[in-house]
């Protein structure tokens, strides 16, 4: 019904925000791998960027990224966005009930994350 559809959109937008953090958090990790033979100092220095970007993505109420990766869903994803939905409202909203269709939306989320 109409309860289950909001809490599958709901669960939705709460993937566009784990998708966007996750790959921030992948950018600071490979810089601060591609940087362990500097001191710390060196090694803050030279992922400062990737560092505010993770910290910015992972506390912010909505992003940019996240804006992007909803635009996505309606659009670039939209088949398989709509199967998650679909799917997740005659399943009272849980995600764990399809997996299917939450890996292909993931997916395809996923080719859509901009750059930092």
């Amino acid at each position: 019904g109409a309860v289950g559809e909001a809490e599958a959109r709901l669960g939705a937008a709460a993937l566009y925000r784990a998708a966007c953090t996750h790959d921030r958090f992948e950018t600071l990790r490979d810089c601060q791998l591609s940087n362990a033979g500097l001191s710390e100092a060196q090694q803050e220095e030279a992922c400062r960027a990737p560092a505010e970007a993770f910290v910015r993505e992972a506390s912010a109420g909505t992003s940019a990224c996240a804006e992007t990766m909803f635009q996505a869903a309606q659009t670039q994803c939209a088949k398989e966005y709509g199967a998650f939905v679909q799917c997740s409202a005659a399943n009272e909203g849980l995600f764990r009930a399809c997996p299917k269709q939450l890996e292909r939306f993931s997916a395809c989320l996923d080719k859509q994350i901009p750059p930092q």
